[in-house]
């Protein structure tokens, strides 16, 4: 990414993670995952403009350090913020037969043929990508204690990500119940009004509700593990496309 200043990025992270640290239990223990936004090389520097993804939580990752300083230590090979390999990772995992396989997951499936609608070449170095929890069990995802433990400071956290990196399209595939009590922090309603909507899925329907603040779209949607893909596919590329500022 040209022309991005990670140092402020992190000076702007780093009060909310020492607020997790300070209140959640769990972020002391070295079992627990701590994670950090990515960003592909190529996110686009333009206001208003990027595509980020929004998962539940890792499931797996690098990061057990129980100290805010050790999660942001450029020189800390395990750390969670700006790692060397950022979303290369997901590419030199595909088709791995010894550990992780990128290729396996609908996750990353569904994420690589929407963000390759808009990015045919190299389309995960196009995009950012974040877990609305930070703070997970190895291989788990938070227990509901765990997830409204930290939801205070994980939706300031969500808020700076969001700001920082200025979307047009933010895409979370969590399932409503994961997504709303961030959402409405954000948008600062209860109620937040739907702006559009798609159905997908085939036998088994599922329902994309989109919703609008300050230019900025959200897309809440389900975890794709299970899903019919390519209706899901489908129906967030027509989506986003009807709300981009250009077509590609």
């Amino acid at each position: 990414m040209n022309n991005f200043n990670k140092n402020e990025l992190a000076a702007k992270l780093k009060p909310f993670y020492q607020a997790l640290t300070d209140e959640v239990p769990e972020a002391k223990s070295e079992e627990y995952i701590k994670f950090c936004i990515q960003w592909g090389r190529l996110y686009p520097t333009e206001k208003n403009t990027g595509l980020m993804f929004y998962g539940r939580a890792n499931n797996g990752w690098v990061c057990f350090d129980t100290t805010v300083e050790d999660i942001f230590d450029p020189n800390n090979p395990d750390r969670a913020f700006d790692r060397d390999d950022q979303m290369l990772w997901v590419e030199e995992c595909a088709g791995d037969t010894n550990g992780y396989n990128s290729n396996k997951s609908a996750f990353w499936r569904v994420i690589k043929n929407v963000s390759k609608a808009f990015y045919p070449n190299d389309e995960l170095q196009h995009i950012a990508w974040s877990n609305l929890c930070k703070i997970a069990p190895d291989g788990q995802n938070p227990s509901d204690a765990l997830y409204y433990a930290q939801l205070p400071s994980a939706c300031e956290i969500m808020k700076t990500e969001i700001d920082f990196f200025s979307p047009r399209h933010v895409v979370l595939l969590t399932g409503e119940g994961w997504a709303m009590p961030f959402l409405r922090n954000i948008l600062g309603t209860d109620e937040p009004t739907v702006v559009g909507s798609e159905i997908f899925g085939g036998s088994n329907e599922y329902e994309i509700k989109v919703y609008e603040k300050d230019n900025v779209f959200y897309y809440v949607s389900e975890h794709p593990q299970g899903k019919d893909e390519s209706t899901h596919i489908e129906s967030l590329v027509k989506l986003i496309r009807e709300r981009s500022n250009t077509t590609k």
